[in-house]
């Protein structure tokens, strides 16, 4: 965490996104300890999006779902949900890894979890 909050100090053009592109990601504890520091500190801004893989794959088969990721994320309006669920959900049914995501609520100052089970 801590070497992530120089990252999380700066003042990004658009919304700052994390992808951990891990098998398993989803355990991770970094969305936690992340709410934890908003706690303590509220000049940083955390990653509107965390985007993690939930399962152990192959690395080919991960590495086709994460490059059409990328290839599909500049068209996705990350202030709109729906499409960010759609980009995952077209990922899934071409039989790629599944792909979640953990949303950042402004309001809340908490993450939501999305898991792409469509």
């Amino acid at each position: 965490m801590d070497s992530l909050l120089p990252i999380f100090r700066k003042n990004m053009a658009g919304p700052l996104i994390l992808v951990l592109s891990a098998c398993n990601a989803n355990r991770q504890q970094l969305t936690r300890a992340i709410e934890k520091h908003i706690e303590k500190e509220s000049e940083i801004s955390p990653p509107k999006y965390v985007f993690c893989s939930i399962e152990s794959v192959p690395w080919s088969d991960a590495a086709v779902g994460w490059t059409v990721f990328y290839h599909l994320l500049p068209g996705v309006d990350l202030e709109n949900r729906d499409q960010v669920k759609d980009t995952l959900k077209k990922i899934k049914s071409i039989g790629l890894p599944k792909i979640w995501y953990y949303r950042w609520d402004l309001r809340r100052k908490e993450y939501f979890r999305y898991e792409n089970k469509g």
